[in-house]
């Protein structure tokens, strides 16, 4: 038996091959980026793709009706694929792969700002730019609220963390005062 990753993997993988021999694979990253945020946001959905009471059609047909934007073709034909093979556990993690896949491929940086607040475009753009020459690529962005930093920003680059919050700094503080 395959283990769901190599599976998901596989299936991202050949949404990719098929983006780049149609030449659309940035529209499909975009679609992806898209259902992935709808899938975090809207519970309601997972459940229902995921419960084996509603059949393919009707999970295929909701997925059409929500998504079923003409720029969004590619992805629904990918969502309804997974459907119609019952393959619907494999959905999430296969996004998820697609946009690390795409990212790599594309030399762009992952980027996660977490601020105690939402940040102005300007800010932000400031952050991306600075990123960008620091690394010399192309950075996705995405930002996160996050309370627990009481002020300043936390800056995940592909992984590595840049702390920039006054809890961070606190936490930096504390270590070189106990060892």
């Amino acid at each position: 038996i395959m283990s769901s990753g190599r599976v998901a993997t596989r299936y991202a993988k050949g949404l990719l091959k098929h983006g780049n021999q149609k030449g659309n694979s940035p529209e499909i990253f975009a679609s992806v980026q898209f259902m992935i945020r709808i899938l975090d946001e809207v519970k309601m959905l997972r459940e229902f793709i995921d419960n084996p009471a509603f059949s393919t059609d009707e999970k295929c047909n909701k997925i059409k009706e929500l998504v079923g934007d003409q720029k969004h073709t590619d992805i629904v034909n990918f969502i309804q694929l997974l459907l119609k093979k019952h393959r619907e556990e494999y959905l999430y993690n296969s996004l998820h792969i697609f946009r690390n896949l795409y990212l790599r491929e594309n030399n762009i940086l992952d980027v996660v700002i977490e601020s105690v607040n939402e940040l102005d475009d300007n800010v932000v753009s400031r952050i991306e730019a600075y990123i960008s020459s620091q690394f010399g690529k192309k950075c996705e962005i995405k930002v996160e609220v996050n309370p627990a930093l009481i002020a300043g920003i936390v800056i995940l680059v592909d992984g590595k963390v840049i702390d920039y919050s006054v809890k961070g700094q606190l936490e930096g503080f504390r270590k070189k005062l106990v060892g």
